[in-house]
C-alpha cells in the first residue's frame, strides 16, 4: 500500500514545513470494527524529505588574486538551502548591461 501526499498540504498553514524538511510518518488502518493503533515511526534513515530547487548562491565576488590577462576568478557560497539534494553543478553567466549569457558550467 502507498499514498501520495501533495507538497502543498505539507506547506499549508497546519504544517508550514519549509523545503528540505524531514518528514516522519505513522500509519493507522481502519475497518468496520474501528481504527488500529499507530504503526511504528519511519526510521531516520528512511524518512521522507521535501525536495525542491536550491536557494540561489550568495556572496558572488571577484577573486582578484586569480585575475590574469586571459581570465578572471569568481567565488560564491551555497545558498541557505540545497532543497534537500546536493547541488550537482552551477552555471556562470555574464552581462555588459543587457541580457545574460552563460559563460561556463561548473
Amino acid at each position: 500500500m502507498y499514498c501520495l501526499v501533495p507538497i502543498t498540504t505539507l506547506q499549508s498553514t497546519a504544517f508550514n514545513l519549509p523545503w528540505g524538511s524531514a518528514i516522519y510518518a505513522k500509519v493507522m488502518a481502519y475497518n468496520s470494527y474501528g481504527w488500529s493503533g499507530l504503526s511504528s515511526e519511519t526510521p531516520s534513515d528512511r524518512r521522507a524529505i521535501i525536495l525542491t530547487k536550491p536557494d540561489p548562491p550568495k556572496g558572488l565576488a571577484e577573486v582578484s588574486a586569480s585575475k590574469t590577462t586571459t581570465s578572471i576568478g569568481l567565488s560564491w557560497i551555497n545558498g541557505d538551502s540545497d532543497g534537500g539534494a546536493p547541488v550537482i553543478y552551477y552555471t556562470v553567466s555574464s552581462s555588459t548591461g543587457g541580457d545574460y549569457s552563460v559563460l561556463q558550467l561548473r
